[in-house]
């Protein structure tokens, strides 16, 4: 519950998110936002017009007018009315329109966002949070970007239906109008605390939501499915299915009964004012200064301005939550960006000098750190081998070399040149990346070994490094060779790739590039151990004139590296080729142990 009923933070105050989203519509299209914002008068004048209409009837009526007369009004009015529900249901149109343009331009905005913020960021809790909320912010239906424009109108439609009515009734019994506004007041500030309450209650309500989605996702997936099942997990999700249904229950009775106050409040409000304006009116009838065609028409006039204040509550509750969802789509634009390498690869560049100079590193919040004082140094074209347990930092060091991380103390250089003296896309040239996780696009085979548009695309490139990872006559037995689409699920044409044919793709889109730096973390970590030690030969083969990072838990399929690196609590603990960290008899040596009698046992088996 603490975590619920925590505050949130906003950056920007309700003015500056109220200019922003304004600014943002003005700038789409002036033309239809004019037009929606003549929508608020038919609006304004319909129910005003219904109320004239009725004055009208009676004081035909108690006059005695003709039938003449009267058909006459009721006609005019019946076209008054006729025409402003049209143009109302018109503009309606264009404010529809409005409101869905300007969610597909926010989609734009957080699209080209999420291309260009920094790596480290986006990783980070803080980063993860604003990007998924971010999303809430233009996917809502009923609030965010979609239903801003339609809350801001309505509210400035309460404004002015408030102004217009005061005006009138304050033109027939000025004093009136200063009770009238002041029980008004009254209700305004029950309303807000009725809006924080709200607020506070919809964050617990939301915290209490995500348990219960936890729950059946859980019972949903057929991976949980089996355990579930086999190790008779039931009574544990009926007892905690029980505990979030109760802390809904719980609630939802501590905000009931604030709920309850403020409503029986509220209506003791609007009773004596609206008893106030009976009383008033009713002794101008009985004096004689008033008639029963105006009296009916200023007591339609205090109800509408009772239900203008009683609606602009509402309003002002969804519009500070669509400025809460803004401010928060706001922070996530203003994470910091890098530049990407949108330039072709330059294959002129010669195997790289790489070195690491006491560099340390946390993640945030950690309470250790990841590495703690890393130096070591890699000649042009070596092969370097890191290994150590999971956590030990092997990605971290991919991660901080490519810059997609910055050291918290010590300096990374390539070639002599601090990495953080490169520009992003300069630095980035200079790496082909292999990881565990690997990016299938639903385009070509071309175009996912080479990366780039299809214009761009060199074709015999594609087929000479298919060729290199002997891929190539997998690809031209298909019906479409090189032009085959890769990804079923945006296309029934496509094809999917076994796990070993991945990674020969892998491969070859590593050899397209020909960067000078060869980063490889686990792709093959999918594989059976001599299926990876195949494709590690086989990378070994391909990469001999660019400077290699080979990462793999299997120790054996990095024995061909000219050097290995063995992470240790943060740190380098030990550096040789094969034998020398065999015959060092430490932890390498152990854990190489370890898996040789395994995979002994296995064969043996």
């Amino acid at each position: 519950m603490n975590n619920a009923s925590e505050e949130y933070q906003r950056k920007y105050t309700t003015r500056e998110n109220l200019r922003f989203l304004l600014r943002g519509f003005w700038q789409l299209d002036k033309k239809q936002m004019l037009l929606s914002l003549t929508q608020l008068f038919p609006r304004i004048l319909l129910p005003l017009f219904s109320l004239l209409l009725s004055r009208l009837f009676i004081d035909c009526i108690v006059n005695h007018r003709s039938a003449r007369e009267l058909i006459v009004a009721t006609l005019l009015f019946i076209l008054v009315f006729g025409v402003l529900r049209i143009l109302e249901k018109h503009l309606e149109v264009s404010t529809t329109l409005l409101g869905v343009k300007r969610r597909h331009q926010y989609y734009i905005d957080r699209f080209d966002k999420l291309v260009t913020i920094r790596y480290d960021v986006l990783e980070s809790p803080n980063g993860r949070k604003l990007t998924k909320n971010s999303e809430q912010f233009i996917r809502s239906e009923n609030g965010g970007a979609r239903a801003f424009w339609d809350h801001f109108r309505v509210l400035l439609l309460d404004l002015l239906g408030i102004a217009g009515y005061s005006a009138i009734i304050g033109a027939v019994q000025p004093w009136l109008i200063v009770v009238v506004l002041a029980i008004t007041i009254l209700i305004f500030w029950l309303g807000q605390l009725d809006n924080r309450q709200q607020v506070n209650k919809y964050r617990q309500i939301s915290t209490n939501y995500l348990k219960h989605i936890y729950l059946q996702r859980t019972l949903r997936e057929l991976t949980a499915g089996k355990d579930v099942r086999l190790f008779g997990m039931r009574p544990w999700f009926t007892a905690k299915r029980h505990d979030v249904s109760e802390e809904r229950f719980a609630i939802d009775r501590q905000y009931g009964r604030k709920f309850t106050v403020y409503e029986t409040l509220t209506a003791v409000l609007v009773a004596v004012r609206d008893l106030t304006a009976y009383l008033v009116f009713i002794a101008q009838v009985l004096q004689g200064r008033m008639s029963p065609a105006d009296f009916v028409f200023c007591i339609g006039l205090v109800m509408g301005f009772s239900n203008w204040t009683l609606n602009i509550q509402e309003k002002m509750r969804y519009l500070d939550h669509d400025l809460r969802e803004c401010d928060e789509f706001r922070q996530f634009l203003d994470l910091p960006d890098t530049q990407l390498c949108d330039a072709p690869p330059d294959q002129s560049l010669a195997p790289c000098r790489v070195s690491f100079d006491h560099v340390h590193f946390s993640y945030p919040n950690a309470k250790v750190p990841v590495l703690k004082d890393v130096t070591f140094t890699v000649e042009p074209g070596e092969h370097i081998a890191l290994v150590g347990v999971n956590g030990a930092g092997k990605t971290t060091c991919m991660k901080l070399l490519c810059g997609l991380y910055l050291p918290d103390q010590g300096e990374i250089r390539i070639d002599g040149k601090k990495t953080s003296d490169y520009r992003p896309g300069e630095l980035l040239q200079r790496f082909s990346a292999l990881f565990q996780e690997y990016v299938s696009l639903p385009v070509s085979v071309a175009q996912n070994v080479s990366m780039l548009p299809e214009a761009e695309t060199d074709q015999a490139r594609v087929r000479f490094c298919l060729q290199q990872a002997r891929l190539l006559e997998k690809i031209e037995q298909l019906p479409d060779g090189l032009e085959t689409l890769l990804d079923k699920t945006l296309s029934e044409n496509a094809i999917d790739l076994s796990g070993g044919e991945r990674q020969r793709l892998l491969l070859a889109r590593a050899l397209y590039k020909s960067a000078p730096i060869i980063l490889l973390d686990e792709p093959t970590a999918a594989l059976d151990p001599l299926a990876e030690q195949e494709m590690y030969l086989r990378y070994h083969e391909m990469t001999h004139n660019r400077t290699a990072f080979y990462i793999s838990h299997r120790l054996a399929s990095t024995r061909f590296c000219d050097r290995i690196l063995l992470l240790e609590h943060g740190r380098i603990a030990e550096c040789g080729t094969h034998q020398q960290l065999i015959d060092a008899h430490g932890s390498y040596a152990k854990m190489f142990e370890v898996q040789s009698r395994y995979y002994r046992e296995q064969e043996e088996a």
